[in-house]
């Protein structure tokens, strides 16, 4: 799993200083130098991570690396299959820290993942409460007319082909995050899971209290 955010590990990569200017990435205890930002965010910005779920590293890596061309100034998170994904949007494991794994703004989500797919994925989160709202672009290298179908039916707010040609990337992720990160309004997840919370707690109350006489 990939992380544009903290960690636990404090070893140096070359070339990557301890400068205001550096956002690092840790992916499986190597900590990489990622971008030039500012070392603490500002709050608008932390609320536009994006997560992407990806098995295939090259394609990670040109994906990352479009969007480092473009400065890109959001905490960007990397699990490479369903399971990984799943436990990162449910908080479990290492993952329940929310400062430091936060609930993303945008998934991009590849559909052939090992394990659980991207519809597996897509399936689970739309019946959980709380994430109902996260907005969801479907990645994948081949347009089948019944994958486009079943990722909409899932829920998915989008579904988009990978390039062949890795000089369309910039292109690719322009699209992606000129529109869902720049124009479109992000929903509140924090709040739809307290929201959600609310409510079950009040329904446990409910059911907890003596019927009247």
């Amino acid at each position: 799993m990939e992380s544009f955010s903290h960690s636990h590990s404090h070893a140096q990569p070359e070339n990557c200083t301890n400068s205001s200017g550096v956002f690092t990435v840790y992916s499986r205890g190597t900590r990489v130098c990622i971008t030039n930002t500012a070392t603490e965010l500002p709050s608008f910005m932390k609320r536009h991570p994006i997560l992407i779920a990806e098995d295939n590293q090259d394609h990670v890596i040109l994906l990352r690396r479009a969007l480092q061309k473009r400065d890109f100034p959001h905490p960007i998170f990397v699990v490479d299959d369903g399971e990984e994904t799943i436990a990162y949007l449910d908080g479990r494991g290492r993952f329940g820290n929310r400062d430091e794994y936060p609930l993303p703004a945008l998934l991009l989500l590849d559909l052939k993942m090992p394990g659980k797919n991207g519809f597996d994925v897509l399936e689970w989160i739309r019946q959980q409460p709380g994430l109902k709202r996260l907005r969801i672009v479907v990645l994948t290298t081949w347009d089948s007319p019944q994958d486009v179908n079943r990722a909409y039916e899932l829920g998915a707010n989008a579904f988009m082909v990978k390039p062949f040609d890795r000089n369309q990337y910039l292109q690719f992720t322009d699209a992606i995050t000129g529109y869902w990160l720049s124009m479109s309004a992000a929903p509140d997840l924090q709040l739809a899971q307290a929201e959600h919370g609310t409510r079950e707690s009040r329904g446990i109350l409910s059911a907890l209290s003596p019927l009247p006489r």
